[in-house]
């Protein structure tokens, strides 16, 4: 027993609160805790479709492994993020430009992290693993973290409907996007 592995707490705590988010999403009760149940989402899904597809959903996993998490956030494959809490480092899996732009933004203006773009994702750094650390601190990013990476399942399909219906203003369905995690950081504050 003196070589066991422990899981992260404050991982396991992000992965629970990721769970929890998805799976309320999915089934539109956080839009309605959020105090916003006529929130307008024409534009981002087809009347009587969910937030999330189906078969995105799905196979949504989290798994750690001591400071290391893997998750699964939709169905394509390779979709995914590995969390390294002992490099301080994200890495998204993703390989459409537009939806990562967008998560670029919500986890440099959200989680605090620095991030660059590349051809199948985005790259972050700067993900505290220390309770004291200076700036906004531990556990308050670790919190943010999981909150923007329940944006990106389906995140596709909604860019692509509101593209479609917008006449390809990509700045506005980036902005929708925005939108629509404001309404998920309103659920679930820090």
């Amino acid at each position: 027993m003196a070589n066991q592995v422990v899981s992260n707490p404050k991982l396991i705590e992000g992965c629970l609160l990721w769970d929890k988010i998805t799976r309320e999403l999915h089934s539109a009760i956080a839009m309605a805790r959020a105090g916003a149940p006529e929130i307008d989402l024409r534009d981002l899904v087809a009347e009587g479709s969910e937030i999330y597809s189906e078969r995105d959903y799905a196979p949504l996993a989290c798994r750690i492994d001591a400071d290391k998490a893997e998750m699964i956030v939709g169905s394509s494959p390779g979709h995914a993020v590995h969390i390294e809490l002992d490099r301080g480092s994200v890495r998204y899996y993703d390989t459409d430009t537009a939806v990562n732009e967008i998560m670029q933004d919500l986890f440099e203006d959200e989680a605090d992290l620095k991030c660059k773009v590349s051809v199948d994702g985005v790259e972050c750094e700067g993900l505290k693993s220390k309770v004291g650390e200076p700036e906004r601190g531990y556990l308050p990013q670790i919190r943010a973290l999981f909150r923007v990476l329940a944006m990106p399942t389906s995140m596709d399909l909604r860019r692509d409907f509101c593209e479609h219906i917008k006449g390809n203003d990509r700045a506005y369905c980036r902005g929708r996007e925005k939108q629509l995690f404001k309404q998920v950081k309103k659920a679930y504050p820090e």
